[in-house]
């Protein structure tokens, strides 16, 4: 599997670096008191230019002194809708991940700002973690010939938990993904590389020496 280790960040400094070449900021129309100061004048310069830009466009804005200098943006709004859930957190993570590797990014750390209160928002970092990995799957055969896009890292901003909390969030964000990447290889490959014979041959080979029989 080449899911990318996760880097929990508490500190804004630390992305005021070159260790990470992007910023992926998943926004709502809530955000205006979460988005760090160094990004509002980027972030409001660009609403002048583009009448979309708080409508789920994805802007790349140029921001000085901030992951070298590069923010993937989108503002998914104000969840107004009877049927907007947490899935759309994922999705626009997905998005900005599709994008970024359009871009050439490779070290980026994703931001998710201004998240509802309200209870069906609980798990919306989680969700956009997911749906981040998620658009880093490469269809089996294109791994087994190097044909596979993967950050060399992938940072999550989290100033509002603890090192307890983060790294009980990194393991159940790993293991879940672990299982759904093993899924979409068996029901997202070719059925002739995916035959029943090659999916149990790829479970053994997965749970051996684990709890799973």
């Amino acid at each position: 599997m080449t899911i990318p280790l996760l880097h929990f960040i508490h500190q804004w400094s630390d992305l005021q670096n070159e260790q990470w070449d992007s910023i992926l900021m998943l926004a709502t129309k809530f955000a205006d008191q979460d988005i760090p100061v160094d990004l509002k004048s980027p972030i409001e310069k660009a609403k002048k230019l583009d009448a979309s830009f708080d409508q789920g466009a994805i802007s790349i804005i140029a921001c000085e002194g901030v992951a070298s200098g590069r923010l993937i943006y989108q503002n998914i709004g104000d969840l107004g809708h009877d049927y907007d859930d947490v899935r759309l957190f994922s999705e626009s993570a997905f998005a900005l991940v599709e994008r970024a590797i359009k871009a050439g990014v490779a070290r980026p750390c994703l931001v998710v700002v201004g998240v509802p209160q309200q209870s069906k928002y609980a798990k919306a970092l989680e969700c956009a973690i997911l749906g981040a990995l998620e658009a880093l799957w490469s269809p089996l055969e294109a791994r087994e010939i190097n044909r596979h896009y993967s950050f060399q890292a992938f940072g999550v901003y989290t100033p509002h938990l603890d090192e307890s909390a983060r790294k009980k969030l990194g393991h159940w964000v790993s293991s879940v993904e672990a299982g759904r990447f093993i899924a979409r290889d068996v029901a997202g490959t070719e059925p002739e590389r995916m035959s029943p014979i090659e999916t149990a041959k790829l479970c053994e080979k997965i749970f051996k020496n684990s709890a799973v029989k």
